[in-house]
């Protein structure tokens, strides 16, 4: 059981989105309010403490065990999910009605999340790469791996490790991070692009941006994707068994 200002409110088991690794989400349903007994709230709420905002397009219904739709949006609707805030459907409805149109006292919630990635029109950058070493003029080392990257670079899109770098008054700097994870990192700053075949991986490419100050470090969606609890899962679901639902 959770607490509202106006309510009281029954909440989810925690799950994840790989699309946007790090992150905690849960479902929060709110029954009543002190003034509007037939209040009913469905709200998607963001667990983590990621200083970042993400723009989140859901869809939140109310169905029966047969996903006959009872209540809730039409279609997708995109909120902006700050650290530990929640967005989602509320309404006025009967519940004695909801209650009648449940099958077996089943109610499913159904929830559909879609981040929301601006373009800023980076991907359209130089064709310029660290790998060959041609006029670099910095060095990075993580682990036992060396890698050779370009000032002008680091200023348009990592400016606070140059500033690292330029504070040390050194030209070449060791980080604290695993070479895969540099190299992550140096690929997304030199392409703007990320690999999502490695979900773990990822995790701590958001870590060590936050850590180094790599900013608007945005995680390239490969199409829309479903709530899910594990890696490689498309599609999640799980029981909620929930004791006098209709008082």
């Amino acid at each position: 059981m959770c607490h509202h200002s106006k309510s009281e409110c029954l909440q989810s088991p925690h799950f994840v989105l790989n699309s946007l690794p790090g992150t905690q989400w849960c479902v929060r349903v709110y029954l009543r309010q002190k003034i509007n007994e037939d209040y009913i709230g469905i709200f998607l709420k963001r667990l983590d403490n990621i200083p970042e905002s993400f723009k989140i397009e859901n869809t939140i219904q109310g169905l029966d065990v047969n996903e006959k739709f009872i209540f809730g949006d039409f279609g997708p609707i995109t909120h902006e999910f700050e650290a530990h805030k929640g967005r989602g459907y509320s309404a006025t409805f009967d519940k004695i009605s909801l209650f009648q149109q449940l099958i077996n006292d089943v109610f499913v919630i159904k929830c559909i999340l879609k981040p929301v990635f601006e373009t800023t029109g980076r991907g359209i950058l130089l064709q310029i790469s660290y790998k060959d070493g041609f006029f670099t003029d910095l060095l990075l080392r993580a682990d036992d791996a060396v890698f050779r990257v370009h000032k002008a670079m680091l200023s348009a899109r990592w400016p606070k490790m140059l500033e690292k770098l330029n504070a040390e008054e050194t030209s070449e700097i060791t980080l604290d991070v695993r070479s895969n994870v540099l190299e992550a990192m140096l690929k997304y700053v030199y392409t703007g692009k990320l690999d999502f075949s490695e979900s773990k991986l990822l995790s701590e490419v958001y870590v060590t941006a936050s850590k180094y100050g790599l900013p608007n470090l945005q995680f390239m969606p490969d199409g829309a994707r479903k709530a899910k609890t594990r890696i490689n899962a498309e599609k999640m679901s799980f029981q909620w068994p929930i004791q006098n639902f209709s008082r």
